[in-house]
């Protein structure tokens, strides 16, 4: 039975009387019955809780692309650096490296170099995981200058460009409307220097070519390549 504590108003100093002011309670399962008159309920009588608190890091990663080995950095929410690493540029090297970042807490952001060319399907692949992308143009000129060129340094200069809000550009998707506009313009320019070069072509074999060749040549015109 739950009772409510109140002071008596026949009392005074620290007597007190207990009124049960929900009786509908002593009737529902489980409880005991009446307490002795004076008695009053514990409130504090309750079921201690373990509770775990898990605290993720935030991770931001930079990756320096290449035709056949990716090189990957992590860095932590303070720019600490956790890692380098290579990667095949393969569906199950991409694989690795999302998860490899993941083992230093939650990814949120990832740097990369050349999401149009050689970034481009790891750029998919990352963002189809939920995780941001950003574009790096270049890696930093004075890290360069004061290290050389390095795969590692450039990747570690992706991943702070990133972190830094430098790096701020959207990564190219390779696909949708876009990509289809980019494959048209790439084969009608394809197009175009192969009928010029076809061009080029049959007039120097006419030029080369026998006399009566040469002779109906210049009996069309000058500028004729017929």
């Amino acid at each position: 039975m739950l009772t409510i504590c109140r002071p008596g108003p026949s009392f005074s100093g620290t007597h007190r009387r207990c009124l049960p002011d929900l009786p509908v309670l002593d009737k529902r399962p489980g409880f005991p019955g009446r307490r002795p008159a004076g008695a009053c309920h514990p409130f504090n009588l309750r079921k201690e809780m373990a509770v775990t608190i898990v605290e993720t890091r935030a991770i931001t990663g930079g990756v320096d692309t290449h035709a056949d080995m990716h090189v990957a950095a992590a860095l932590d929410p303070v720019g600490g650096l956790l890692g380098v690493e290579e990667f095949p540029v393969t569906p199950a090297g991409y694989a690795r490296l999302l998860e490899w970042l993941g083992g230093f807490g939650t990814v949120c952001l990832v740097g990369i170099e050349g999401t149009g060319s050689y970034g481009a399907g790891l750029s998919r692949h990352i963002t189809n995981a939920g995780v941001r992308v950003v574009e790096v143009d270049r890696s930093d000129r004075q890290d360069r200058r004061r290290a050389g060129k390095s795969d590692p340094l450039d990747a570690v200069s992706a991943a702070r460009a990133a972190q830094s809000g430098r790096a701020r550009g959207a990564p190219k998707g390779r696909d949708g409307a876009v990509e289809a506009i980019r494959a048209l313009m790439v084969a009608k320019r394809s197009a175009r220097s192969e009928r010029i070069q076809t061009i080029n072509q049959a007039r120097s074999l006419v030029h080369t070519g026998p006399d009566d060749l040469i002779l109906q040549r210049h009996l069309c015109g000058p500028g004729s390549g017929s």
